[in-house]
């Protein structure tokens, strides 16, 4: 919970510390790797961002917002081909969600 408050409060660095205290102690929590790769993303760190969303992914692989998210991160870290692969699997899944 700090981690997000301190992430809506836009204190990224301060929030990437709290996170990656979660995440260590939880990493198999959907939403401390969500924010985790969200506050990577706004710093800057997009290596970091793909394997937060990464992380997602092998935890809630329908979840279309989780490919969406690492194809703007692997986007940044200019790697479109990948980039666009995400995006079209968000796509699929959002199409499938009710």
């Amino acid at each position: 919970a700090s981690g997000r408050s301190l992430l809506q409060s836009k204190l990224y660095a301060e929030a990437e510390s709290e996170l990656r205290l979660a995440t260590s102690l939880a990493p198999d929590h959907y939403w401390y790797q969500f924010y985790a790769g969200v506050v990577a993303f706004r710093l800057g760190e997009f290596p970091d961002a793909v394997a937060a969303f990464g992380a997602c992914i092998a935890l809630e692989p329908k979840r279309p917002e989780c490919y969406h998210y690492r194809g703007l991160a692997f986007e940044e870290n200019h790697q479109p081909d990948r980039a666009e692969a995400d995006f079209a699997q968000a796509q699929r899944l959002a199409e499938q969600s009710p």
